[in-house]
């Protein structure tokens, strides 16, 4: 925040604002890397997003205080990176909806889950178990968004529900794969 032009300072206020600072570090000290340091950055980054945990770039400089938030999103956009978008954790996910449950509906939470109907039970086990699979190894994962490529089962979530098919194949990095989001939707629940 800048200060008025009409604004003089006291001497006395001078001498405050100069204690109060004495002793301060700076967090982040602008340095340029040579490209091989923001690679060497970028990969910790992906391999620290690896685990359940997704975090964004924001947490990440926060955390790791070597690189600025702006800086490290103009590299990644410079070089057309891929970047994970920071979610929540299947633990968050667990612990709001026991929340939202319980405060809202009344209801509790394991009673709830009782209800739930199998086939709706089934494509949320489906689902949480397909992230867990390493998708970084998978063709186009860094395409990988809302529009543009989706996660597709071969072998699709409503053909293994209908069979009795283990939650953990139809989620197995094996039945994959990463295909465009036109391609997806228009093969739905058909097996190719």
């Amino acid at each position: 925040m800048s200060r008025p032009k009409n604004c003089i300072l006291s001497k006395s206020h001078k001498k405050n604002i100069s204690i109060a600072l004495k002793g301060r570090k700076k967090d982040f000290i602008y340095k340029k890397f040579s490209y091989e340091d923001y690679i060497s950055i970028y990969n910790e980054f992906l391999d620290i997003n690896l685990n359940d945990a997704t975090i964004g770039i924001e947490q990440y400089c926060k955390i790791t205080k070597k690189i600025s938030s702006t800086t490290f999103r103009k590299f990644i956009k410079e070089y057309n990176l891929y970047c994970p978008k920071a979610k929540w954790t299947d633990c968050r996910i667990e612990n709001h909806r026991k929340y939202m449950i319980e405060i809202r509906l009344g209801i509790d939470y394991k009673y709830w889950l009782q209800m739930l109907p199998e086939k709706k039970s089934y494509y949320m086990k489906v689902r949480a178990l397909t992230e867990k699979q390493p998708l970084r190894n998978l063709e186009n994962f860094n395409l990988r968004g809302k529009n543009t490529y989706h996660v597709d089962h071969i072998i699709p979530i409503i053909y293994g529900y209908t069979n009795n098919i283990p939650a953990e194949h139809i989620a197995h990095i094996s039945n994959l794969r990463i295909i465009s989001a036109k391609e997806n939707l228009q093969k739905s629940c058909n097996i190719i």
